[in-house]
Parts: C-alpha cells; sequence; structure tokens
C-alpha cells in the first residue's frame, strides 16, 4: 500500500498525565481514506493500535477508550 504523503494529517485528540491519543488519516495512492488510532496510558505502561479504512470503527473506538462522542471526534477532523 502506498500512501499519498501529502494528504497525512496528524490529530492530538487527548493528552493529559496519563493518557495520550493520536488520530493519523491519511489516503492511499488508490484514493482509500485511512485512519490510525494510537491510545497510550503512561500509568499502566500500555497502548492500543488500530488502522482501519472504517470511520465508524475510529468512532467506537474512541468512545469506547477515551469518552470522545462523535460530534466531537468531527469537530477534530473538520479543524484539521
Amino acid at each position: 500500500m502506498q500512501i499519498a504523503k501529502d494528504t497525512i494529517q496528524v490529530i492530538e485528540l487527548c493528552k493529559d498525565g496519563n493518557v495520550e491519543a493520536r488520530l493519523t488519516t491519511y489516503n492511499t495512492e488508490n484514493g482509500i481514506q485511512r485512519f490510525d488510532l494510537v491510545v497510550m496510558s503512561k500509568k499502566a505502561k500500555s497502548g492500543a493500535y488500530l488502522s482501519t479504512a472504517s470511520l465508524a470503527a475510529i468512532e467506537r473506538a474512541c468512545v469506547r477508550t477515551l469518552g470522545i462522542q462523535p460530534e466531537k471526534l468531527s469537530q477534530f477532523l473538520n479543524a484539521a
């Protein structure tokens, strides 16, 4: 999979003393939009990674792991 370099956006969703979360969006050369969600817990010294083409899967993961509602996620995506 080739990534169209000019389409990469990194959005910092959450950064506090315990949790850090980043969402990277990019398009492949075939025009498919992809999302990479990285959530790291400094306190637990662990993390999770989700790579998908499904915005719905990203929304569910943000709600479950970060408490970020889909409307707020849309604001992050529109601001980037």
